[in-house]
């Protein structure tokens, strides 16, 4: 990983985010508990068309019979473009895993979904200086997360150019900033920028929820309890904003990460598999 050229930022005044969507999937089908989805964000990226499969909550009583007739129609739509369709499935739904490896999907990652009761929630370090993000600060923020993410479903495929993988997520921060998130806390050590999270708030049914949606800590400045740090003040943007739980997920290779999240106090809820499949 090659180390980031910091820059002084000017001290400014914060910016607030303004609202945008980036939830424009279209769908392209439906039924047989089988979802699939343009993902034009994506597609912009990797230069083809990419797609989003997505199964029922409870599928495991789904016909095996029922579940290949959907993927079948998923190749149909697919067959003749140069595309990636991204399937993420329950670990439990196994009638669903045996259909995706029998036509032809492969295995990028084991995603683990953790979540916080916010009851306890543990204090900040007092040694790193966490605040909102300012505007001139964008910049140095996508080019940390071009080169803190290692472990993402993109980043483990290996038709997909390590270049375009880090753009994915210097792509995502800056939609963070332009108003995906509700809020982007960043870290900052002198005048230097050294790690950000940023934070989303979601209606999930009964109860309000806050969301991790990515957070990244510059190598240099590991193990001085940043990464801490910006989980701790997330948690307390959550409670702050009325939340009942806190989510947030990483891969299970991703041990560093999980050991952070265990020792905040979340607990591992649900996990997924996520399976790629490329057509020419």
């Amino acid at each position: 990983m090659h180390p980031i050229k910091f820059c002084l930022f000017r001290e400014i005044v914060p910016v607030d985010t303004f609202r945008m969507d980036f939830n424009n999937c279209k769908h392209v089908l439906r039924g047989k508990g089988l979802r699939l989805q343009e993902r034009p964000w994506e597609t912009a990226i990797f230069k083809v068309d990419v797609y989003s499969l997505s199964f029922e909550e409870k599928p495991v009583s789904q016909n095996e019979s029922d579940w290949l007739e959907a993927l079948k129609r998923v190749d149909a739509e697919c067959r003749g473009k140069k595309s990636l369709v991204s399937a993420r499935v329950s670990s439990l739904n196994s009638k669903a895993i045996e259909c995706l490896e029998e036509n032809g999907y492969r295995l990028m990652e084991c995603y683990l979904e953790f979540k916080h009761d916010l009851v306890d929630i543990p204090a900040e370090s007092g040694m790193n200086r966490i605040g909102r993000f300012m505007l001139s600060e964008v910049p140095f923020m996508e080019e940390l997360a071009a080169t803190s993410f290692r472990y993402s479903r993109f980043h483990m495929d290996p038709r997909i150019p390590i270049a375009d993988s880090d753009k994915s997520r210097a792509e995502w921060v800056k939609n963070a900033c332009n108003g995906r998130a509700d809020e982007v806390f960043v870290a900052r050590s002198s005048d230097c920028l050294v790690g950000f999270s940023a934070c989303m708030l979601k209606d999930c049914e009964d109860l309000k929820m806050g969301i991790l949606d990515l957070i990244a800590v510059h190598p240099d400045f590991r193990s001085k309890r940043i990464g801490w740090d910006l989980t701790c003040r997330f948690l307390a943007f959550c409670r702050e904003n009325g939340c009942r739980m806190a989510k947030v997920g990483t891969q299970a290779h991703n041990h560093p990460s999980i050991r952070l999240y265990e020792r905040i106090g979340f607990l591992v809820k649900r996990s997924f598999y996520t399976f790629h499949k490329h057509f020419h």
